[in-house]
């Protein structure tokens, strides 16, 4: 099931998206949102449908019939995907990106003693650069050659050799220094050993890889705090979960407030405040992808700083109530009080997962969407384990003297308001930190395609 899921995860995400990309229109950025919104919405509504009906199916039913219905689900879709595979818009594979980074690395290394020349190679196009004094000169001169090299070839990937000559890890340039052509080059323009030389393309790849890792760590902390499933089951089940006359919410339904958080904000956010808020922000997205992501992190603060003082609330009137050393009994307190840190959890989660997701594709060439993709789900699966560290840490930590630790399976002899406010204080941290990380990122877009330095 792992192995099935690290697969379709991150490609089936690049792979919608590569059949609404069109760089040429001038409603593609705003296209691509819309995709990645209605998609990370979808993937909502199937969670529910799970956590509800798939649930309650087994309940009724039995296992058996309860894991066939997904089965026949899954089959269904496969038999639809290959339905329309004659029409999907298929980019091709890459060769292996692990190979191709060992290779930067290497011949970066080796040319580490040689100064970069004017001459390098653009996928099999030797270009000289004309020498110009001093680095503001050589910046504008690049600038100007790429744009006439642009012109003659054609080609809207020589922008990307900016970036190469330019300066953030400049390093790895070296990687594509030509130091004699008729020994590093074949008679079609190939190196002959790609250890040795490599193209503007791969470095650019490794570069694009490198420069939003900062961004990708900011990512996990707030992973964290979503995958905080668990305690807030073990609250629901000692309040009284009354919904209507006699009805009572199961204790596991109340985190599908945020997935319907979830759907909803993002319905709303497309269909109504994208197009007042670009009135304002000049974008046709409205809000740009890092400025979601860092809004996401501030609400995560907030949702999580809400839950402590649910917690600190509900457990001072469990002990008021002579409670203290029986977790299982019912507090005269609504579960409904969990609805708010949920409903904020779901907001958190669409606009940073969902920026999180549009940021790395944009900065990835095409050949590695999935990889952008796959990252995201790599600071999941990170933020799962730091959050299992971090229990286990306080667990050890503050068990002293008799007393019971924060995170005791006793949750009115525990202090799961303590913990919520630590995760709340490092989600802050977190947020400072996404704060100084983006600010290197802040770079605008010329006629030609090409991020330039402010």
């Amino acid at each position: 099931m792992a192995i099935g899921a690290g697969g379709i995860r991150p490609c089936s995400l690049a792979f919608g998206a590569d059949q609404f990309d069109k760089p040429g229109d001038p409603k593609n950025d705003k296209t691509l949102q819309s995709f990645f919104n209605w998609y990370y919405a979808s993937v909502g509504m199937a969670v529910m449908v799970s956590v509800i009906f798939v649930v309650a199916i087994q309940d009724m039913a039995g296992w058996v019939v309860g894991f066939a219905v997904p089965v026949g689900f899954m089959l269904l879709s496969t038999v639809l995907f290959l339905m329309g595979s004659s029409r999907y818009i298929k980019v091709e594979a890459n060769k292996s990106l692990l190979s191709s980074f060992a290779q930067v690395i290497a011949a970066a290394w080796k040319n580490r003693h040689h100064s970069l020349p004017q001459m390098i190679r653009i996928d099999g196009i030797i270009t000289r650069f004309k020498p110009c004094s001093s680095n503001r000169k050589t910046q504008v001169c690049i600038i100007n050659q790429i744009k006439i090299l642009q012109h003659i070839y054609d080609v809207c990937d020589v922008v990307n050799v900016y970036n190469l000559l330019a300066f953030p890890l400049s390093f790895l340039n070296k990687a594509c220094v030509i130091k004699n052509p008729e020994k590093d080059l074949d008679s079609e323009g190939l190196a002959i050993d790609p250890w040795n030389l490599c193209t503007v393309k791969q470095v650019e790849e490794l570069k694009a890889l490198i420069k939003v890792m900062p961004i990708w760590s900011t990512g996990i902390m707030i992973s964290v705090t979503i995958s905080q499933h668990a305690f807030p089951v073990l609250q629901a089940e000692t309040m009284d979960r009354s919904f209507v006359g006699k009805a009572k919410i199961p204790a596991g339904s109340l985190g599908a407030f945020a997935i319907l958080t979830l759907t909803i904000w993002v319905a709303i956010y497309d269909r109504i405040l994208v197009p007042r808020i670009a009135k304002f922000t000049k974008r046709p997205r409205g809000l740009s992808n890092k400025q979601r992501i860092g809004i996401g992190l501030l609400l995560s603060c907030v949702s999580t700083a809400m839950a402590g003082a649910v917690e600190h609330q509900r457990r001072a009137m469990a002990i008021k109530q002579g409670l203290a050393d029986k977790p299982k009994g019912i507090v005269n307190m609504s579960a409904m009080w969990l609805v708010p840190q949920h409903c904020l959890t779901g907001v958190s989660e669409a606009l940073n997962a969902i920026g999180q997701i549009e940021f790395y594709y944009s900065q990835f060439p095409k050949t590695m969407s999935s990889i952008g993709v796959a990252l995201f789900s790599l600071g999941m699966a990170f933020g799962n384990l730091l959050g299992s560290l971090i229990v286990a840490i306080l667990s050890r930590a503050t068990r002293n003297d008799g007393k019971a630790s924060w995170v005791s399976n006793n949750l009115n002899r525990g202090h799961y308001d303590y913990y919520y406010w630590l995760l709340a204080f490092l989600s802050l941290l977190n947020f400072f930190y996404y704060w100084f990380a983006v600010k290197p990122m802040e770079v605008r877009t010329t006629a030609f395609g090409m991020r330039e330095i402010p």
